[in-house]
Formats: C-alpha cells, sequence, structure tokens
C-alpha cells in the first residue's frame, strides 16, 4: 500500500511539479522556520516568540527521539524505484517526518498565539503540502508523513497551553526550562552511550545533536536575557527590517559559515546549533542594544 502510493507519485512527477513540491516542502525547513522565530521573537512580542521558539524546539526533540528510536530507513533507500529529490536535507531516519512535524508545530503554533483564525486555514493548508512534498520528493513513507501530522499538532497544542501559562511566572518559567533543557541533554547521552556500546556508532544521531544543542543554547540564552538585557521589540518598520536581516545574517553565518572552520563531527554540531540558539535570544539582542537596533 505504502510503496504504491509512492510509486503513484513518481509516475506523476514532472519538471514542474519538482519545482513545485521542493518550494513547498523548504516551508519546513530550519532557515524557514528560523527566519519567523527571528522575527516573532525580535520584532512582534518577545512572549509570543518564546512560545513559538520552545513549542518548536520541544517538538523536534521528539522527533529526533522517535527517529533514533525507531531508525527506519528512507523510500529511496530500500525500492529501487523511488527516486529520491532534495536528498540532502532528508537526515537521518525515515520516521516521523521531520519536516512534516516542525511545519505543524511551526504554523499550528503560530495560528495558536497570534489567535486570527484566518491564520488556522492556512497553516493546516501548509502542513498537509508539506506532508504531501515528503511523499512526492520520495524520502519519507505514508505512515511518517501522518504520524508526523498527528504528533505535530499534539505537541503545538499541549507545549502552547504550557509555556503560555508559565511564561508570566518568571521562576516557574525558568525551572521548566532549566529542567527541560538538562533532561533533553541526558536522554542525548543516554543515546551516545547506547549507540557506542550496542550499535559501534552506526547509529545516526546528527539530528538529536543539532536539536539538544540549539535547544541547550536557547534556554541559557533566554534566562540571560530576561536577566541582563530585557530588550524592547520597539522600532519603526525600516528598524526592524535593519534589525531582523543582520540579526538573521549572523544566525545563518553560525549554522553554516562556522562549518568552514571546524570539523563536521557531532560534537560540533553540538556547538554550532547552541551558538545559533543563544545568538538568537541573547547575544544578538545585547549586541543590538548596545548599537541602537534594540531599546
Amino acid at each position: 500500500m505504502q510503496e504504491s502510493i509512492l510509486l503513484f507519485f513518481q509516475n506523476i512527477a514532472n519538471p514542474f511539479l519538482d519545482i513545485f513540491f521542493e518550494l513547498i516542502t523548504m516551508l519546513g525547513e530550519k532557515n524557514i522556520l528560523i527566519a519567523g522565530i527571528a522575527w516573532m521573537f525580535w520584532n512582534i512580542d518577545k512572549k509570543k516568540g518564546f512560545i513559538l521558539s520552545f513549542t518548536l524546539l520541544f517538538s523536534l526533540f521528539l522527533n529526533a527521539v522517535l527517529k533514533i528510536s525507531f531508525h527506519n530507513s528512507r523510500p529511496f533507500e530500500v525500492i529501487p524505484e523511488i527516486l529520491g529529490k532534495r536528498v540532502h536535507t532528508a537526515t537521518g531516519y525515515s520516521f516521523p517526518s521531520g519536516h512534516t512535524q516542525g511545519a505543524t508545530t511551526f504554523y499550528l503554533a503560530l495560528s495558536l498565539i497570534l489567535k486570527k483564525k484566518w491564520v488556522f486555514i492556512p497553516a493546516i493548508a501548509i502542513s498537509l503540502l508539506v506532508a504531501l512534498s515528503r511523499l512526492y520528493l520520495g524520502v519519507h513513507w505514508p505512515v511518517d508523513v501522518i504520524g508526523s501530522l498527528v504528533a505535530g499538532a499534539g505537541v503545538a497544542i499541549i507545549m502552547y497551553k504550557i509555556l503560555s501559562a508559565l511564561y508570566d511566572k518568571s521562576v516557574s518559567r525558568d525551572l521548566f526550562i532549566v529542567i527541560s533543557s538538562i533532561g533533553a541533554l541526558l536522554i542525548l547521552a543516554l543515546f551516545l552511550i547506547i549507540n557506542r556500546i550496542y550499535f559501534e556508532g552506526d547509529l545516526l544521531v546528527t539530528d538529536l545533536m543539532k536539536t539538544v544543542g540549539v535547544f541547550t543554547g536557547a534556554s541559557v540564552g533566554f534566562i540571560l536575557e530576561e536577566k541582563y538585557v530585557k530588550f524592547s521589540t520597539n522600532g519603526n518598520k525600516l528598524k526592524k527590517v535593519i534589525r531582523f536581516v543582520i540579526g538573521l545574517v549572523g544566525a545563518l553565518l553560525l549554522l553554516s559559515g562556522l562549518k568552514l572552520l571546524f570539523p563536521v563531527v557531532d560534537a560540533f554540531h553540538f556547538l554550532r546549533y547552541a551558538l545559533t540558539g543563544l545568538w538568537i535570544t541573547w547575544l544578538y539582542p545585547l549586541f543590538g542594544k548596545r548599537i541602537g537596533l534594540f531599546t
């Protein structure tokens, strides 16, 4: 059944659909999600940015843990007739789909945060289209995207309620962040030990390293910003655009530019993503406030 569905998409493939679905799948990729979170956190509302970012981080962490736990192969890896497309973004294992779960969590959480009914319909549509794109591109099984849609929506609703209730209780909020970060680090350590002892290093843990890295960096950075920086999102439209562009370029340089300076190993992935999380939540607001980009 699953193979038949994937072969159907392979049979209807054409250059137009290739471009269309590659553009759609990008709506669930890290650069777009980072840009959305950065704009919300730096320019709209810190509380909304916090809820959106940590809701997404919890979802991506769950996704990375499930991927390693099931460690299923992707369709194009096991079915010769399936031609995988945009495979450089298909990292780690197949179940569940990271693109689909990330997109579902991000856009549904965004609609809950903005409390606008007109945002909800596009959020659902984008989530379903991203799921469809992963099937068309041959990088996921149907069960992968179905599981991701359910998990992504569940995390969005649950974490939105939890984080909304905690945000104004600074002590409880910071304690929750610290405990969550420590828990994520311990789970990462457990998988690293299992990988070394039982899988002799063959288990793919890179995605989990990246997720826990940005989770840790964002957590530390948010607490430091609340304590020592306390920036404001105020500013005219031009100032906000300049603020966003400079900050986003810095974040992308940390993600991609550091690859040129350091070896691409799992420990480095953790550091690179941790610095990116720290940059978005603390380092850039600290720097930006000193040069007048933030008030």
